[in-house]
């Protein structure tokens, strides 16, 4: 009967294992439409790295490098944990039906050779399955790692990144000690004990994912909001030399005015965010709460990106070829992200 209630809470494991990695999924793809909806609507990702980086005096070419640096890293070890996941995919397949098949074969069945083939199973099968378990809750945990140290390039701010980052670093340590465990275990208990201590250690490495995920992407979103507020003084002296020019640039003051607001509105979410990922003690509700607005934040980005089109369209028929060299950086800016809005539309 201590063997199956074993086998029972090795099944617990697993059930309780494979949301974490879809919501790991989720945040992959997440990831990839926070961050063509944030920072892509205004402008390309490397004009805000290096503006970013200015401050600390790094030229161009150095931010660049940097940049791209940690972006490949990033990448190659995403793609490690995408092999890491499909491995583990397989091995809880397999698992499971070899535990079906034990649990059949045995259930109520206390033979030497039910015994024997239970005690296999928890010391040989078993083990196996929690060292892939390890091993894609450490590649889970690098990707993110990879993506805070990006982001941390990028700002001058890196207080709560580094906190983050500090949070990866410890629970890959304690990773490596249970992998470490998991290997001398000679005993079904010793299995057993090690499996109720990583199905925990899960649920902390899911509430870790969501909260640093949010201070990742208030991060990114800022970013986005600095390049919305520089392109909102562009646009402005815009109008200032054109109304100069002697055109009538009074009918899009209100759309200037909504514009404004949209960023402001943004700006005030995003800070407000910040706060609540970068909170002391924070729960998952508060997370949550940060999450939702920045929802709000991208909403408002979205309305100020449409003031934009609107804007331009407005000035291109009203001056004519006459303003074509007025309005080329502003309409380099809204041709780059017409695409990735659209995307954002059919990915939502």
């Amino acid at each position: 009967m201590k063997k199956i209630m074993t086998l029972v809470v090795l099944a617990l494991f697993i059930v309780s294992i494979f949301p974490v990695l879809a919501s790991e999924d989720t945040d992959v793809k997440a990831e990839k439409q926070d961050r063509m909806k944030g920072l892509s609507e205004f402008g390309k990702e490397v004009s805000s790295i290096v503006k970013a980086n200015v401050s600390v005096k790094m030229d161009r070419e150095l931010a660049m490098k940097k940049h791209v640096e940690l972006r490949t890293k990033f990448l190659e070890t995403k793609e490690k944990f995408m092999l890491s996941k499909e491995a583990y995919v397989k091995a809880k397949v397999d698992f499971r039906a070899k535990h079906k098949e034990v649990k059949e074969a045995c259930n109520n069945n206390s033979s030497e050779e039910c015994n024997k083939r239970k005690d296999n199973f928890l010391k040989e099968d078993a083990k196996s399955y929690l060292l892939k378990t390890i091993n894609t809750m450490e590649r889970v945990l690098e990707k993110r790692k990879a993506k805070i140290e990006e982001v941390m390039a990028q700002t001058d701010n890196k207080a709560s990144l580094e906190t983050k980052l500090e949070a990866v670093n410890a629970k890959l340590e304690i990773l490596a000690k249970y992998k470490v465990e998991v290997e001398n275990a000679t005993t079904k208990e010793e299995v057993k004990e090690l499996a109720k201590k990583l199905r925990a250690e899960w649920k902390d490495v899911k509430e870790h994912l969501e909260e640093s995920r949010g201070t990742v992407m208030s991060h990114k979103f800022s970013f986005a909001t600095q390049r919305a507020e520089s392109l909102e003084k562009k646009l402005e002296k815009t109008l200032d030399r054109l109304e100069q020019k002697g055109y009538d640039v009074s009918s899009v003051e209100p759309q200037f005015e909504s514009f404004r607001m949209h960023i402001a509105n943004a700006k005030n979410f995003v800070e407000q965010a910040r706060v609540k990922f970068e909170a002391e003690g924070n729960t998952s509700a508060i997370v949550k709460e940060g999450h939702k607005l920045l929802v709000e934040a991208h909403k408002e980005l979205k309305l100020a990106h449409e003031d934009l089109k609107k804007i331009v369209f407005s000035i291109k028929i009203k001056a004519g070829a006459e303003a074509e060299s007025e309005l080329e950086d502003l309409s380099e800016n809204e041709a780059e992200t017409e695409v990735e809005v659209s995307a954002n539309a059919s990915a939502s």
